[in-house]
């Protein structure tokens, strides 16, 4: 049932990011258990979110890890991120783990508050994680290099 909405999310809006600047969000949360109501409390809030034009792209996180989705996300634009990681948790627990039920999420400066208002109304667990840059990668304030150094 999960893998029906993702699919037809995926088919109205693009998973690599669009244009520096855009902010990264994080919808959802770190788990690989399957939150009661998961598509209620967040796969139809953010169906109507990209209806409203309030997204510019999302990428389902499934079994991937968050480090490897920002870099699948930057890859076809040779874009890259500046990320903070969740204070809360072991940074590679973060970047690493298992990421579930969550999605990547990019706004641009206009759609943030109106997405934002929007996710915190619906009930939706939401983490800024940072900005798409044009090719730079980091994380935490540490330099990671450059999307082209890891795609050739």
């Amino acid at each position: 049932m999960i893998e029906r909405y993702t699919e037809e999310i995926a088919k109205m809006i693009p998973s690599a990011f669009k244009s520096k600047g855009h902010t990264i969000y994080l919808l959802g949360k770190l788990t690989d258990e399957v939150e009661d109501g998961f598509i209620t409390n967040l796969l139809l809030p953010l169906v109507e979110a990209i209806k409203d034009d309030l997204v510019e792209s999302v990428f389902f996180l499934g079994e991937t890890s968050l480090v490897n989705a920002l870099v699948e996300c930057s890859t076809p634009r040779t874009l890259g991120f500046d990320i903070t990681t969740d204070s809360e948790m072991e940074e590679k627990e973060f970047l690493d783990g298992n990421c579930g039920y969550a999605a990547l999420i990019t706004l641009n400066s206009q759609q943030e508050n109106p997405f934002i208002e929007m996710m915190f109304d619906a009930g939706v667990s939401l983490m800024l994680l940072g900005h798409v840059t044009k090719g730079s990668l980091r994380i935490d304030d540490r330099d990671c290099g450059f999307i082209g150094d890891y795609v050739k």
